[in-house]
């Protein structure tokens, strides 16, 4: 599932056809289809060529990215990304080959590429700068890595390409670069690859770099350095196997000079047998339709089978889709969305300390460059790719009622990973001792227990809270009193003490309070569920309505069920990994399901202790 990733790369809408759009509608929708729904802010689509304006909408909802891939679409269908639509949407845009049997040799190539054809389709719609940062901060966060590449700030990894200005100044010194123009590349503050006279000064760590001659201009290449038990001699001399002939034939070239086309490239130029991809005097766009009867005169958007006959122009106002600045709306007075400003509060991507979360106030107290509203530690100086340190100044410690910590109304809450709370009067309600099944996407290996306070004998609203032991198996038991002394953090929508200091007040195994009884309707309730998570709950006369919810291409041992007031919860084993659903059958019932009320991978869940919270009627 997607919120297991850092990062989910798909290929969807491969295409200019209904069947290209099918592989998008079938994703569903995160309400009713949770288990498919892939559109989310760790996603960015590779293609994204056969799809409408609606459906680009919700890239734009859920910060979900494109990546461009203009050369493949091209050769493979003729056509390729409504990129002008997808900007106007406010939809972050990156730039990759797809793979180079039908996309580019490199990212330079690509880049050119997507440079000629904004120039000769697109009528120069995207800038020097929005081309640039399609292959740099862009792509960064197409792939999960904004938090640690893609810019030059203090912490980031130290990846760096330094061009000369022979070709342009600024951004157009990258776009219209040749392999003679790179000066320099570093990765991870190493050099790999630069001028010759640059990388033979002292102190680069460039002994071993080999020359080699690139058009004409002295080049060393750091292959010895980087890559074990060969040199550039032993990689220049490789040869593969060919499967047409069958003989063995030299790699592919290393590069080709700037202004030559390199061997077998496939074109950039957009042609199927209902236009050529030449502009003309009665079609400045090339797209087969003429400008008189052209809804975007200047925009490539040739009739897709897709659209039915015509151009598309979903809000029927007679501008186009592919060139319409609101193309959901009549006209083009809308307030449109930046894809400059993910999060919509007024600060531009690249300046913004929380590009994904809004913060207008950019508050930022440990002065890391990470704002208060997306840093995991905002006391804890972390920069760029760095960790919160577990030697860290500790937090000021407090005491704390669960409650205080769980219930944002509460007068006492304190934001995450601001306290080291002191909660007393705990009772241990589940332990997790067993890893193998992931408790969340970002607890998959993390040991823990359950624990709530009694409320004068009966649990309340806000009373449970997990206990994040890390890589610690916890040495507790169902029934223990314990004060916990831990680091008040919120993960994947989980209240919790982090780095627990645990003290076991009286070593009972019976607990001295009852599961709170619910409906499933309140259990997996938007607004209710989150007053009972962490909480020791049950659910009575409930029968099995999906033995496994997650499809049949996937199984994750987990089964729904569902009560009287017909609302589907389901059963989850990571608490209890021998919990199998291939035991279970539609329609069987059981007389009560006792777990902890939980919420993982987008589902409220009930998580059983043991196969014995399973009551047979």
């Amino acid at each position: 599932m997607v919120a297991q990733n850092a990062s989910y790369l798909p290929h969807i809408a491969e295409g200019i056809d209904s069947a290209a759009r099918q592989e998008f509608l079938c994703l569903g929708n995160e309400a009713t289809s949770p288990n498919t729904y892939v559109l989310a802010k760790q996603t960015a689509i590779v293609h994204g060529v056969g799809l409408k304006p609606e459906d680009i909408a919700k890239f734009r909802a859920t910060q979900t990215g494109l990546i461009w891939s203009p050369r493949s679409n091209i050769d493979l269908y003729g056509d390729t990304a409504p990129v002008v639509l997808y900007d106007n949407l406010g939809v972050q845009i990156a730039l990759g080959t797809d793979w180079l049997a039908s996309g580019s040799m490199n990212m330079a190539r690509e880049l050119q590429c997507a440079d000629d054809f904004n120039k000769r389709y697109l009528n120069g719609h995207f800038s020097d700068r929005q081309l640039w940062q399609m292959v740099t901060s862009n792509a960064a966060s197409a792939v999960g890595g904004s938090w640690a590449i893609g810019a030059l700030r203090p912490g980031y990894l130290g990846d760096i390409a330094i061009f000369s200005a022979s070709s342009g100044k600024d951004y157009r010194a990258v776009i219209a670069s040749g392999v003679e123009d790179v000066m320099l590349v570093l990765r991870g503050g190493k050099v790999l690859y630069g001028d010759a006279s640059l990388l033979d000064q002292k102190g680069l760590g460039t002994e071993t770099c080999e020359p080699i001659d690139v058009c004409g201009s002295p080049k060393k290449a750091c292959i010895k350095g980087d890559l074990e038990n060969t040199d550039l001699q032993k990689l220049l001399a490789t040869q593969v196997l060919n499967p047409s002939t069958k003989q063995k034939e030299p790699l592919y070239p290393l590069f080709f000079c700037k202004g030559t086309t390199p061997k077998d490239e496939p074109t950039c130029t957009p042609s199927r047998p209902e236009y050529t991809g030449a502009p003309s005097s009665s079609d400045k766009d090339g797209d087969g339709v003429a400008d008189a009867a052209d809804n975007c005169p200047a925009i490539f958007n040739p009739i897709r089978p897709l659209d039915d006959g015509a151009q598309g122009d979903a809000d029927r106002d007679g501008i186009g889709d592919a060139c319409d600045a609101c193309p959901l709306e009549k006209g083009e007075t809308c307030k449109r969305p930046s894809s400059d400003d993910l999060d919509n509060d007024g600060i531009v991507n690249d300046l913004d300390n929380c590009p994904e979360t809004a913060n207008a106030d950019q508050k930022d107290d440990d002065t890391d460059g990470k704002g208060n509203a997306c840093d995991t530690c905002p006391q804890v100086r972390n920069l760029g790719q760095a960790s919160c340190s577990a030697d860290a100044t500790p937090l000021a410690t407090a005491t704390f009622t669960v409650k205080e910590l769980r219930d944002p109304a509460d007068p006492r809450h304190p934001k995450p990973g601001t306290v080291r709370a002191r909660v007393s009067d705990l009772f241990v309600t589940a332990v997790r001792s067993d890893n193998s099944v992931p408790l969340s996407a970002a607890l998959s290996k993390n040991f823990g227990f359950f624990a709530q306070t009694k409320n004068d004998g009966a649990p309340a609203p806000y009373s449970g809270i997990f206990i994040d032991t890390g890589d610690t198996r916890p040495d507790v038991a169902i029934g223990n009193k314990v004060e916990i002394e831990g680091d008040y953090a919120e993960v994947d929508s989980i209240s919790m003490l982090r780095k627990p200091a645990i003290r076991i007040i009286a070593k009972e195994t019976t607990l001295p309070f009852s599961p709170v009884v619910l409906s499933s309707a309140v259990a997996a309730g938007a607004d209710t569920a989150k007053l009972y998570q962490s909480m020791l709950i049950a659910i009575s006369n409930a029968s099995v309505s999906n033995a496994n919810p997650d499809g049949s291409t996937k199984d994750y041992d987990e089964f729904t069920i569902k009560d009287a007031s017909g609302v589907e919860l389901r059963v989850d084993d990571a608490l209890s990994p021998s919990l199998d659903n291939k035991n279970v059958s539609v329609d069987q019932t059981f007389s009560q399901i006792i777990g902890i009320a939980g919420f993982s991978f987008r589902n409220h869940k009930i998580f059983p202790r043991s196969e014995g919270d399973l009551k047979s009627p």
